[in-house]
């Protein structure tokens, strides 16, 4: 089937939602090659997730009514990713026939239903059947009236060669040459705790985030047994305090809080060993590489918002619903398994 048409994808606000709608975007693209996408995004975060992306034509970021008055009547199609009350002026601005793929009914949205079908995915069984990276191509595919099979869920990131040379110029800078150190990656916030006003002692501890005592055993664990390793603690701006905890009271172990942009933080994963995260928007970031991740799951379930099922190089713990049931010794295990080289 042939289309030519303008469409503006409207993007999700989060890191990972914006992540989990990237193979649906290509997908797409793919199947449509005349079609020209432009995404319009809440934030400059989830823009960036965007940046060289070779299947989209250019970023909006939190335009303006003026900008969206021009831009009424240019598109055929708007495509919601997830519809809050936040995005939903740029759909009434723009007055197109609008495609809702989830989150919260507007008047005048085309309601795509996104099932758990496993037979949509060639060869990955009914396990991925629930994962929002699925369900979003799975609601392209019904609005489009696609024929053709997505078997690749991959999320996209492009960071460029000016981002991996910066990156390793800062590392060496720092006195973290990967060529003279083995690194390992840890992250131990979440949103929550990032867009969090309070000081990181007096915020209760969100359920997706490692506390610093559970981050200080693990740091001790690793080191333990690989002497030799340097951590990076990565980071925004509002768990410098908790990193900071951290950092402190371990060895060899040092902050990068705030120092990276969204691309500089997906280029940094070509230098880690191995990169070990929660469930948050910086291991979906990792998710988009090949990096070697261990993901630390606790409320959330990993079949809903965990690795692509391509992803190969990735171990998943999950004991309860609290993620600091999950035991140094687990982790170092889960790093074995991947068959990382810290020695």
């Amino acid at each position: 089937m042939s289309l030519e048409e303008r469409i503006a994808w409207i993007s999700a606000h989060r890191l990972g939602d914006t992540l989990f709608q990237t193979p649906a975007v290509r997908f797409l693209k793919q199947q449509f090659p005349n079609v020209s996408i432009d995404v319009i995004t809440l934030n400059a975060t989830s823009g960036a997730v965007y940046t060289d992306n070779p299947y989209v034509e250019k970023v909006l970021v939190n335009p303006s009514d003026k900008v969206l008055a021009e831009l009424r009547g240019y598109y055929q199609r708007v495509i919601c990713g997830i519809c809050t009350a936040k995005n939903a002026r740029y759909v009434s601005q723009l007055g197109a026939m609008t495609i809702a793929l989830g989150g919260m009914y507007l008047p005048g949205y085309q309601r795509i239903k996104r099932p758990s079908d496993p037979l949509e995915i060639s060869g990955s069984g009914d396990s991925f059947s629930r994962h929002a990276a699925f369900l979003t191509v799975a609601a392209i595919r019904r609005a489009f009236l696609m024929g053709p099979v997505c078997d690749d869920f991959k999320y996209d990131l492009f960071p460029s060669d000016k981002d991996r040379q910066q990156v390793l110029a800062f590392l060496k800078r720092t006195g973290l040459d990967p060529e003279q150190s083995r690194l390992v990656g840890l992250h131990i916030g979440c949103r929550h705790i990032a867009k969090s006003s309070l000081p990181f002692w007096f915020r209760k501890q969100p359920l997706k985030s490692l506390s610093p005592a559970k981050a200080i055993e693990i740091c001790k664990a690793i080191h333990e047994a690989y002497p030799e390793v340097k951590i990076l603690l990565t980071g925004s701006k509002g768990e410098a305090g908790l990193v900071r905890k951290v950092v402190q009271q371990t060895r060899q172990s040092y902050s990068l809080v705030d120092q990276l942009s969204l691309a500089e933080l997906a280029a940094l994963m070509a230098y880690l060993s191995v990169y070990i995260a929660p469930d948050t928007g910086a291991i979906h970031v990792a998710y988009a590489t090949e990096a070697p991740v261990v993901g630390l799951f606790g409320p959330t379930d990993p079949l809903v918002s965990g690795p692509p099922p391509s992803q190969k190089n990735h171990i998943i713990l999950k004991k309860s619903n609290r993620i600091d049931a999950i035991a140094p010794v687990d982790v170092l295990n889960a790093i074995q398994a991947l068959g990382v080289s810290l020695g």
